[in-house]
């Protein structure tokens, strides 16, 4: 009997941890060995933690991260939850991002679609038309927006240039140029700085600066923004379109803010063709110096698929 009851138990605690054993298993297929494989430049498991950045994964943020992934992306459909007009994590910081898709379609960008709507922000244009959207960051002057500046009047282009406070403080000639020749100028803020960090008061100065300097010496008046280092939050969204503002992020982008990586006008002309979409807005950083050398080309090769140039003041917000 003794032998038969210990037998028993035995099968028993066997049966149990096959069982647990199982369960784990199926649980284990059911999460992605990365979550930002499924959507990239997101955080997913919607986390707690109101202050991290997903800065995410694909290089098309402007200080950080590798190469870009290529290919399309499966993007789950995730729901926000509404709390007083926000959704339940108002002040969460996210680092703008997608997975580039091949040539002529539009990367997804996950949630961060729904976080967008309706705060006057957009990634991309009427994706029902060859227009495209050309887009410059200038953290500072690496000596080349005067060359980019001569481009774009000899191929009659539009496009925006986003500023920071040092930028404009210390190139007021170049600043002049930008406004006289018809482009625009964005507000990249005074100081560079992470714009989820702040509170409501210290966003609206470091945006404030710029506008007031922009129109006491150039009587300009500043209706775009983007985010330093492309980090926002949906707090962020909503007192940037309460304030006025335009938002303006991109939808084609490779790692060029790094200066001391040089590839060639080939292979910088290569990174925008070769991902080009209908609505495109591309961001590219005048500090570049193979950013500079491709521009005409790039302009060019475009023209010759049949899209055409426009200012981001006919996109629809």
């Amino acid at each position: 009997m003794k032998k038969i009851i210990a037998l028993t138990l035995v099968a028993v605690i066997i049966f149990s941890f096959a069982a647990c054993s199982t369960v784990k298993d199926e649980a284990e297929e059911m999460i992605p060995d990365s979550v930002e494989e499924k959507i990239p430049g997101t955080d997913a498991q919607q986390n707690n933690n109101n202050n991290t950045v997903d800065k995410g994964t694909d290089g098309n943020l402007l200080d950080s991260s590798d190469t870009p992934t290529t290919g399309s992306v499966e993007t789950p459909d995730i729901k926000t939850e509404e709390v007083s007009g926000y959704s339940k994590y108002p002040d969460k910081s996210y680092g703008f991002g997608f997975s580039r898709s091949e040539k002529g379609v539009v990367p997804p960008i996950g949630f961060y679609l729904d976080l967008m709507k309706g705060k006057n922000a957009v990634y991309v244009g009427n994706t029902n038309e060859k227009t495209i959207y050309l887009t410059f960051d200038e953290g500072y002057e690496n000596g080349y927006t005067g060359a980019i500046l001569d481009t774009l009047k000899e191929k009659n282009v539009p496009a925006a240039f986003f500023c920071t406070g040092d930028y404009v403080t210390r190139n007021k000639e170049l600043v002049g140029r930008m406004v006289n020749e018809g482009h625009i100028v964005g507000n990249h803020s005074w100081n560079h700085k992470s714009m989820p960090t702040l509170s409501e008061a210290d966003f609206k100065e470091e945006l404030k600066k710029i506008d007031d300097f922009l129109m006491e010496n150039f009587n300009y008046k500043v209706t775009y923004l983007r985010y330093p280092n492309g980090e926002f939050s949906e707090r962020t969204l909503e007192m940037a379109k309460d304030l006025g503002y335009k938002t303006a992020f991109w939808s084609v982008a490779y790692k060029d803010w790094d200066t001391s990586v040089t590839n060639g006008a080939d292979y910088a002309k290569n990174q925008v063709i070769n991902h080009i979409h209908n609505g495109a807005i591309i961001l590219l950083h005048a500090v570049s110096k193979d950013n500079t050398e491709a521009l005409g080309s790039i302009i060019d090769a475009l023209r010759s698929e049949g899209y055409t140039f426009a200012s981001l003041d006919s996109l629809t917000f």
